[in-house]
């Protein structure tokens, strides 16, 4: 699903993950690599620039089945020679303090222009059930810190079921 402000790359159950994932962030992102390079040539950057900040970040959202689905994806890019992994952080081990379980890595792939620029990439990765919940948060925490404690919990029982669910795929 592509939107104005988040890719979202879907990772399907049907394929191989990690054959499935590694081409479809490959993909994307060379093909970000290659418009990067035609748009800034004619400084008309807006398809991919309204979830841009100043530094010329652009934001991937990767949906996964299962957290392991997660770090798998996390080692290819790791692997990955041609990017350069610039930061990363690990949310799912030690989840951030409203509950938020996830990956968030930052990552510079070269733009082939005549300033041999690099654009900088942050993709949060995180499974199906932690969109929802973050989609939930958004519209119902706003400040209340009774509800942040709720909406923690609900991110924990999301994890439970989560891997409950991984459990008896592996069965």
């Amino acid at each position: 699903m592509e939107d104005n402000k988040t890719m979202e790359l879907q990772v399907s159950e049907e394929n191989d993950l990690n054959e499935y994932a590694r081409i479809k962030v490959e993909n994307f992102l060379n093909k970000l690599s290659e418009k990067l390079a035609q748009k800034v040539e004619r400084e008309i950057i807006k398809e991919f620039v309204s979830e841009q900040e100043e530094n010329g970040i652009y934001h991937v959202t990767v949906l996964c089945y299962f957290t392991d689905d997660i770090m798998k994806i996390m080692k290819q890019l790791e692997d990955k020679k041609k990017w350069k992994v610039i930061e990363k952080k690990n949310y799912i081990d030690a989840p951030k303090k409203n509950g938020y379980r996830g990956c968030i890595v930052k990552i510079g792939i070269p733009v082939e222009n005549q300033k041999n620029e690099t654009a900088v990439i942050t993709m949060q990765i995180h499974t199906i059930g932690m969109e929802y919940w973050l989609e939930m948060e958004k519209h119902i925490s706003e400040g209340k810190v009774r509800k942040k404690d709720k909406l923690r919990n609900y991110s924990e029982h999301i994890m439970q079921i989560e891997e409950e669910l991984l459990r008896m795929k592996k069965k």
